[in-house]
Formats: structure tokens, C-alpha cells, sequence
């Protein structure tokens, strides 16, 4: 059965996001080698900022001409009978790419002369690692905006599905285009064809605005789109909070709705919660006051960020600062001081455990949620029988978390562990049916994505509804589409 337009179009904007994303990781991984090697000392500063250099042009260079390609391709899917301008390619600023690499070296040496110097620095280069992965997105999304002024058309934001209220607000509106777009473009075109381009100068419009990991992309608005469910439901969202604070008296600023959103957005945002005075013992209703309506007002700080803000970029977030891990036990270390330093470091986290101590890997794989903004409540262990980790706001179910290396037999034999016997308990039998999978510094190939994605044939008994794999050192969360 042919697909519509609208659908296929669809179609191809979610490919194309998808392969940006992936894009953005893999570059991201390699700045992230790039310093570890130049921190052993592997390379002089001169050859690190040349490198840093030639990869971020690189995956620049990528990603506008994977963007241009993706226009050609939608404007042909839309069948309109029309000539469009050809795409206009986002131009590499190799002067601020020199900036931040030389920034880096700068801010590493004042690190080093402070106290727990290694724990600050391993922050701070993942937090690079995370804006070059912002950067290597941005020449796509770029090359689409310039494109667009170029044609005379708008642009919209397309999400990833499970955005942070910032995100889904600016998702709403369909017709992006800002001066600074038709300005720069105009002036900027050489030539012609595809080599064309244009590069962007000062502060990025709101609308254009995108956090570290974001997954939304710039789509052109043209003739024929088909939102999703989750589409509908940022947009409902986004009413409904306008509402709310017409209801209390608030004015529509976008720290108002943006907190309003929050506030009604469980299940459909990733930094939602629950204001204060929402949760109430049962009796009658009581109207809240003028100084809990501006408690509510106010911006809230929980892992996801708040009030307007974007999210926390993956390094920050309310974390202690720690040294280095101790040898492990197993190769020589002392047991007593390994123990107390990964209890440390679970009490530094802003979550509750009910009293549980967990092992390491979890410890590391709830600070990689918590500071990508994701909401999640760990779930009490019991003595003998099965139970999932924990609740996750993003998909408002019960999930399994395993850290695996990066290999299809290793995942799946992780899965069917656990699904099996949970299943066939024989007191307290439950279904473990959502898995988090973290295969931490490794990247998610396309091989590997396909293995996993089939990992419910042949298991009629034990199949699962829901897969997701962290990977790039916590940097994404990746749906795998389960056949």
C-alpha cells in the first residue's frame, strides 16, 4: 500500500533526524578521543587544535551536505509544480572552532592548578564532547534555515518525540523565518547551485535555539506533513498551559508557560513534574494562595532543568564533586574504601534510593539519565522477588536497566535473563517488558541496531515492548524499533 505524501514526507524527516542524530554522536565520540589522547599526553596543543579542527569541519561538512541532499529529497516527495532554489549549504566557522579548541586547552590548565582537578576536568571535556555533537546538528539544521530563505518558504521544529517542554513549545509554531535568516542568505550566496552559502552571525533567534542532545531538526514547510500523535500532544500541551495561567493570573511570558508545561506534562515532556501545591490530601478543594501561585510561577531546577531554561548539558547537574574511582577490589584494591567511595557518589545524586545500595554501573548509569534531563524514581528491591529498576516519566512505565558491552549476544542474553525468570517466578511472577540498555562510551552502529531490533522473533513466551540503548558515554538515548 503506497504511503500518502504527507506520510511519506514524514517519513523522510524522521530518517533524516534519526542519521543526524547518529552523525552528531559518532563526532562527538571522536572529540571526546581526541582529548583523552591529547590529555595522556599523545599530542602537543598544536596538534590537538588541529585536529580538533579538521573534525568538527568535518562532521560539518557531513551533516549541511546530508541536509542538502534530505531538502532535494523532500521537495521531490511533496510533487508540487514548482521550480525551488537549489539548497544554500551552512558555511564552517573555522575561527570559533579555533576559539573553543584553544578555550579548552585555557580552561584544562586553570583545572588542573584546583582541588579535584580530575573530576572537574572529565566533566568538562564530555560537556565539549556534548556541544560538539550540538555543533555537528547545527550545520544541518543551518543549511535547512538558509535553504528555506533561499526558496522563499518557512521552516518548522520538528522534535525527536520526546522532547523538554523548551523544545515542544518552540514545535508548535509552523512558519519559522527571521530576518537574519533572509538576510544572511541573500547576502551570502556565491554563485550558484549547491555552492552556495551562508553563515550565521550573532545571537541564534529563539526559534533556532538548540540544547546539548537535542534531537529536534528544521524541516521546510511546504504543501503536505502528517503530524504525530506526540505532535498533537505538545501542541495541547502548549494550549493548555496558556490557559493555566490565564486561570492564575500569570502573564503568557515563556518562563510562565514554559513552568505551566512542566507542571501538566507528564508522559508527554521529558522534564516534567509535579508543583508542590498540585499534591494535595483528599478533602476539598482549596485555592492556592498569591504566594503559591508565585512558588508555581517560579522556575523549577529538577534534572531536567526549569523556568525557561534549556536542559542542563550532560557534565553539569547537582553532583558532588569526586575523585577519581579507586581500584577496583578485584585487581588489587582495598574493598572497604571502594565500597564507601561508590556510596559517596550514590548520595551525591538527587534521587531517592529507599535505602537500597546499588552497584557502580548503576550509580554511573543514573547520573548519565539525570543529566540528560530524563525523570526517573528508582524502585524498591526486594529479598526473592523480582522487581523492575525503576520508573521512567519519558514513557510512564516500569523499566529494566543493564550496562552490556556494545555486542547483540551479550544484550540479548542480558535481556532474556531477566525476562525469563521474572516471568516464571513462581510466587511473584511480573513482566519485565521495557529495557534500558547503556553500553557506555560505545556508539550504536547500524549493525547492531538492526540485530536489536529483532530480538522478538522466535521468543513468542518472552518477547518485550520497549528497547532503548544509552550510548556515546551517556551522551544519547536511542528507541530501538522492535520488529
Amino acid at each position: 500500500m503506497a504511503l500518502s505524501t504527507g506520510r511519506q514526507a514524514r517519513l523522510l524527516a524522521r530518517t533524516f533526524q534519526h542519521e543526524q542524530i547518529r552523525l552528531g554522536g559518532a563526532y562527538a565520540g571522536f572529540l571526546y578521543e581526541l582529548t583523552r589522547r591529547w590529555r595522556q599526553g599523545r599530542l602537543t596543543d598544536k596538534e590537538f587544535i588541529t585536529a580538533w579542527i579538521a573534525i568538527e569541519q568535518a562532521g560539518h561538512t557531513q551533516a549541511s551536505q546530508h541536509a542538502a541532499q534530505f531538502i532535494t529529497n523532500f521537495r521531490e516527495a511533496q510533487a508540487m509544480p514548482v521550480t525551488h532554489a537549489a539548497p544554500v549549504l551552512d558555511v564552517f566557522d573555522t575561527g570559533a572552532s579555533l576559539g573553543r579548541a584553544v578555550n579548552l586547552i585555557e580552561t584544562t590548565n586553570k583545572i588542573l592548578r584546583s582541588p579535584l582537578a580530575e573530576a572537574r576536568l572529565q566533566r568538562l571535556l564530555q560537556a565539549r564532547a556534548a556541544e560538539g555533537h550540538r555543533h555537528v546538528l547545527n550545520a544541518g539544521r543551518d543549511t535547512i534555515e538558509w535553504s528555506t530563505a533561499a526558496n522563499g518558504t518557512t521552516w518548522r521544529r520538528v522534535t525527536d518525540g520526546h522532547p523538554c517542554a523548551f523544545c515542544a513549545m518552540l514545535a508548535t509554531r509552523d512558519g519559522y523565518l527571521t530576518k537574519e535568516s533572509a538576510l544572511s542568505v541573500v547576502g551570502g550566496m556565491r554563485g550558484g547551485g549547491r555552492g552556495r552559502r551562508a553563515r550565521r552571525r550573532g545571537k541564534r533567534p529563539l526559534g533556532s535555539r538548540y540544547h546539548d542532545y537535542c534531537g529536534c531538526t528544521a524541516v521546510e514547510v511546504l504543501d503536505h506533513w502528517e503530524p504525530t500523535a506526540a505532535d498533537r500532544a505538545h501542541q495541547e500541551l502548549y494550549e493548555k498551559a496558556r490557559e493555566a495561567c490565564k486561570d492564575d493570573g500569570l502573564a503568557p511570558t515563556t518562563s510562565n508557560i514554559l513552568s505551566k508545561m512542566r507542571e501538566l506534562g507528564p508522559g508527554t515532556i521529558n522534564d516534567a513534574h509535579t508543583p508542590t501545591y498540585g499534591r494535595r490530601k483528599p478533602g476539598p478543594k482549596t485555592k492556592p494562595s498569591d504566594d503559591t501561585k508565585s512558588a508555581a510561577a517560579r522556575p523549577r531546577t529538577q534534572a531536567g532543568g526549569g523556568g525557561g531554561r534549556k536542559p542542563p548539558r550532560r557534565g553539569a547537574g547537582p553532583f558532588k564533586d569526586m575523585p577519581e574511582p579507586p581500584r577496583d577490589p578485584s585487581d588489587g584494591g582495598d574493598r572497604s574504601e571502594w565500597l564507601r567511595y561508590w556510596k559517596e557518589r550514590q548520595d551525591a545524586l538527587p534521587v531517592d534510593f529507599k535505602g537500597d545500595i546499588v552497584e557502580p554501573h548503576e550509580v554511573v548509569l543514573y547520573e548519565r539519565l539525570l543529566r540528560l534531563g530524563e525523570v526517573v524514581t528508582p524502585i524498591k528491591r526486594h529479598v526473592t522477588d523480582p522487581r523492575n529498576d525503576m520508573y521512567w516519566e519519558r514513557i510512564n512505565a516500569e523499566v529494566e536497566n543493564k550496562s552490556a558491552k556494545a555486542k547483540y549476544e551479550t544484550i540479548r542474553q542480558r535481556i532474556y535473563s531477566s525476562v525469563k525468570p521474572a516471568k516464571e517466578h513462581g510466587t511473584a511472577p511480573i513482566a519485565k517488558e521495557h529495557f534500558l540498555i547503556d553500553i557506555g562510551h560505545e556508539q550504536l552502529l547500524p549493525e547492531l541496531r538492526e540485530a536489536l531490533s529483532g530480538y522478538n522473533k522466535d521468543r513468542s513466551n518472552f518477547r518485550i515492548k520497549r528497547l532503548f540503548v544509552m550510548h556515546s558515554d551517556g551522551g544519547v538515548i536511542e528507541e530501538i524499533q522492535l520488529l
